[in-house]
C-alpha cells in the first residue's frame, strides 16, 4: 500500500486538489490511485490535517539557512506531541534535507528530553 508523505519546500497554502469531504477522503482516494507508490502532500495545513488524523507515515524537510520572520507555521495545530523516528540526514552546500517516519502519537516525558542522536 502506498506511503503517505509530506514533502514541504514550496507551496504554504495548505490546499489540496481534490475531494472536499475531508482529508480522510481525499488521503483513501490518492492511495488508492497510488497503488504502492508514494502519496506526497504539499503545505502545513494538508501536513497537520493528517498528523492529526493519523494519516502521514513520513515527513521529508529542506532545510535552507534562511529565516523567514513569518509565514504558516509547519507543526502548530498538531494535537500534541508527535514521536518521530530519523530515517536520513543528507547535508548538501546551502541545504539540508530530512526524513523522519511518523512513530507513533504517544505522550513525552517532560522531564527527560527527546534522544536527539
Amino acid at each position: 500500500m502506498a506511503k503517505v508523505t509530506v514533502a514541504l519546500t514550496v507551496s504554504l497554502d495548505g490546499y489540496i486538489a481534490g475531494p472536499n469531504d475531508g482529508i480522510e477522503s481525499a488521503i483513501r482516494q490518492a492511495k488508492a490511485a497510488a497503488g504502492d507508490t508514494y502519496v506526497a502532500l504539499a503545505g502545513s495545513q494538508a501536513a497537520q490535517q493528517c498528523l492529526r488524523a493519523g494519516l502521514l507515515d513520513e515527513i521529508w524537510l529542506t532545510l535552507v539557512p534562511l529565516l523567514l520572520g513569518g509565514g504558516v507555521r509547519l507543526f502548530d495545530h498538531i494535537g500534541g506531541p508527535v514521536r518521530l523516528e530519523k530515517i536520513s540526514v543528507v547535508d548538501a552546500p546551502g541545504v539540508t534535507h530530512l526524513s523522519y517516519r511518523v512513530a507513533a502519537r504517544s505522550p513525552i516525558d517532560a522531564a527527560r528530553p527527546p534522544d536527539l542522536t
